[in-house]
């Protein structure tokens, strides 16, 4: 498996980005504060809720945007396996209750996968095991 692109939007620092690998090795670099940690952490949400550092339930909302109902967190991942290509997006939408006779506020973070892979036919035995993971974690569409 080989990460293609992977694009980010409101993540940490990064309003929006994109990396593209074409499959190839990278080495990303950049001062410090630049973004480079954001990429590692945006890919280890993606796959496995945690940040680059294995911390689980990472911190990936935008400055300020923590309680903000109307920004949306958003990673997009393409990556090969075999000869077929996969897309993955991974979103985080907040929402958060109307005031308690307290005043006091509910917010809750909620994530989603998407799925969209192209052809389906002529998957190979690893190919079809690798989309039935990713079916039974979130919603498949079928690519036109």
């Amino acid at each position: 498996m080989r990460t293609i692109q992977i694009e980010i939007e409101n993540f940490k620092g990064v309003k929006h980005g994109v990396l593209t690998f074409d499959g190839k090795n990278a080495r990303i670099t950049g001062e410090n504060g630049s973004g480079k940690s954001t990429y590692a952490d945006a890919h280890a949400w993606m796959w496995m809720d945690t940040d680059y550092a294995g911390n689980s339930k990472p911190d990936i909302r935008p400055d300020g945007a923590d309680c903000d109902d109307g920004v949306v967190t958003r990673v997009t991942e393409t990556i090969q396996c075999g000869d077929k290509t996969f897309t993955f997006e991974k979103i985080q939408k907040v929402k958060t209750s109307k005031p308690d006779a307290g005043g006091k506020v509910k917010v809750t973070k909620v994530n989603s996968v998407t799925a969209v892979i192209g052809d389906l036919t002529n998957l190979g035995e690893e190919q079809m095991a690798f989309a039935y993971e990713i079916v039974t974690r979130g919603t498949i569409l079928e690519d036109d």
